[in-house]
């Protein structure tokens, strides 16, 4: 916030343009975020990944006949390593006699995800009831995971399209305001007020344009299966 703020001010002393101040000021912290599209997504693959290969894991080390506890604290140290804390957090609950039920609702808490849920809620009824077969659910999971991923890496490569149009208008962009510095009589227009304000509008209109096809390059978030404790705290409460 503070380069930002300051390459804003720099940029206004410099020009004598209020608009460009505020617009600098933007594009610091925005075009990072909006070039960040593709990479979250990626980032997210990678994490069903690892949820993925833990629940495998777990299932084939539960078929051994081995308790859903013992059979946590056994993953713990060979945990994929984008979940690796949140395994081994849940180990040390478990270990430390805590709620089993509370301490798998804590590690979907840290997960914060949709299909996170899905491997842990059945763990969570199993602690309930003991019941048999959690070695074909983990395993009908964890194949339904790796389609997900499979489906989604599909679709993200569909995507690059769209953020390869915000990188591509973004330095097209870039260039132009590069020009207008090296030749003051390209952007002269804009120096009267009503340049200015037109300027902003046509500034506010091109980030309008960028969010919405960011927003098109990422898939929706999807609400999660286990709400966290602090909405089921208030709904109790209410």
């Amino acid at each position: 916030m503070g380069t930002a703020i300051g390459a804003g001010a720099l940029t206004w002393l410099l020009t004598g343009w209020p608009s460009a101040g505020m617009i600098i000021g933007i594009a610091v912290p925005g075009i990072p975020w909006l070039f960040a599209a593709g990479r979250a997504e990626k980032q997210a693959i990678a994490r069903l990944e690892a949820v993925e290969a833990w629940t495998r894991r777990l299932a084939d080390i539960v078929a051994r006949g081995i308790g859903l506890q013992q059979a946590v604290v056994a993953t713990a140290a060979t945990a994929p390593q984008l979940i690796e804390q949140e395994v081994r957090d849940l180990a040390a609950r478990l270990q430390g006699s805590a709620d089993p039920i509370a301490a798998l609702q804590q590690m979907a808490d840290d997960l914060n995800d949709y299909t996170a849920d899905q491997v842990i809620a059945p763990l969570m009824l199993h602690v309930t009831d003991r019941g048999e077969g959690l070695h074909e659910v983990l395993t009908g999971i964890s194949r339904s995971i790796a389609a997900e991923i499979e489906m989604r890496s599909t679709v993200d490569a569909k995507r690059e399209g769209p953020r390869f149009a915000v990188r591509f208008l973004t330095g097209m962009t870039i260039l132009l305001l590069a020009y207008g510095v090296i030749n003051p009589h390209y952007l002269q227009p804009y120096g009267s007020v009503l340049g200015q304000l037109v300027l902003l509008f046509l500034a506010g209109l091109y980030v309008v344009l960028m969010t919405s096809v960011r927003k098109l390059s990422l898939p929706p978030k999807r609400e999660r299966l286990l709400p966290p404790v602090e909405v089921q705290t208030l709904a109790v409460t209410a």
